[in-house]
């Protein structure tokens, strides 16, 4: 992906807040948001941490798997249902569909599901009528939740989230220190590295930051995109799984746990979940980052990066791929790497960041296997 003269030129623009941005001179509230969060009265009034269990009401969540508030709707389904009144606890519904926020998400074979808001508005309305009609027609009992497959490409009734039947599976990063790029050697195992490998690294510089290709924002760009062009970047490490013998599909949260060092003091490091067809075109299905402090020590550092959850159907002949580097803009922000205030920083450096392993540092994905047969269940 080029990027043309003015978008090269925003890039290199430093501080995200300062007094080159008009809009937030204009409305001062917008730069608290990019301010380390303190509990002062402005977060204590727009936070709705408490909200689930002091509910009165039922609630129909409605949300999209490239939707940028996937993870916290989730989390208020599951702690409603945790922590609700019975009777709103048991009435609630949630709904994922393949949708971006607003958005319908066109599939890689060119196919759009139906239109997000005919698919959201039907179990809507029928939910409605349910709870607020007090005379005619009364809809039947649906299951809590229900999710759409992507891959699949099908709708599907569940009682619970996440599955009770998830069968969460570990598979190891491996490689021979040159997982750069897609045609490195980097792979994905279910069996744990037994001997010492080197480790990979790449050179993260927030001036040159890796692109974003679809994914969970809001606007015409979010969605499912290829990452062909992403994987061409020598700051990008690849780890594929081989050709899929069988149908996996992955429904749930994904994690991706890391050992790590780094010669910044302050940076970030981003996992993509990537489905890798047999033509060799690949497309995203789910990422996150994860922004902290370390000691340049060189000695590893684990850390967990949640990947957001996701529906889908790895077909057979498909690679289940890993994407990791530090920095997906503007879908996150740059992190620097100075330690310095981000918001208001004004200069940056490059850092090298070093992915470790081998049999004492076990980098790996931790996946929501769904058993595609019944037999697979009890096992």
């Amino acid at each position: 992906m080029a990027f043309g003269k003015s978008t090269a030129s925003r890039i290199r623009a430093f501080p995200p807040i300062g007094s080159r941005q008009p809009s937030l001179r204009r409305y001062p509230r917008l730069q608290r948001l990019g301010q380390p969060s303190k509990k002062d009265e402005f977060w204590r009034e727009i936070d709705g941490e408490d909200r689930p269990k002091r509910l009165v009401a039922p609630v129909h969540l409605m949300a999209g798997w490239y939707d940028p508030f996937l993870p916290t709707q989730l989390e208020d389904f599951i702690r409603i249902r945790r922590d609700g009144r019975p009777e709103v606890a048991s009435a609630s519904r949630l709904i994922i569909g393949p949708w971006a926020h607003a958005r319908s998400v066109t599939f890689p074979s060119g196919v759009t599901p139906r239109n997000y808001r005919l698919e959201s508005l039907e179990p809507s309305i029928s939910w409605f009528d349910q709870h607020l009609r007090s005379s005619g027609p009364r809809s039947q009992t649906t299951a809590p939740v229900r999710i759409y497959v992507m891959g699949e490409n099908a709708w599907r009734d569940e009682q619970d989230w996440p599955l009770a039947r998830t069968r969460y599976t570990l598979f190891y990063l491996q490689s021979n220190g040159k997982a750069n790029s897609s045609a490195g050697d980097g792979v994905l195992k279910s069996n744990p590295p037994t001997s010492r490998q080197p480790p990979d690294t790449f050179v993260y510089d927030p001036q040159n930051p890796i692109p974003t290709a679809g994914g969970a924002m809001i606007g015409p760009r979010a969605g499912i995109a290829l990452q062909n062009h992403i994987e061409t970047k020598p700051d990008v490490l690849i780890y594929s799984t081989a050709p899929l013998e069988e149908d996996v599909e992955l429904t749930g949260p994904v994690s991706l746990v890391l050992y790590v060092s780094t010669t910044a003091p302050y940076t970030d490091f981003t996992g993509k979940l990537v489905d890798a067809h047999p033509d060799g075109s690949a497309y995203n299905v789910c990422e996150g980052i994860i922004r902290r402090r370390y000691i340049p020590s060189g000695h590893p550092t684990q850390i967990q990066i949640d990947l957001w959850p996701t529906s889908m159907l790895f077909q057979k002949g498909h690679r289940i791929r890993l994407e990791v580097s530090s920095s997906n803009y503007p879908r996150f922000d740059r992190n620097p790497n100075t330690g310095r205030p981000i918001a208001t920083e004004t200069r940056s450096i490059a850092a090298t960041q070093t992915i470790y392993h081998d049999a004492k540092t076990p980098s790996h994905l931790l996946l929501p296997v769904i058993p595609r047969h019944p037999t697979e269940t009890s096992k």
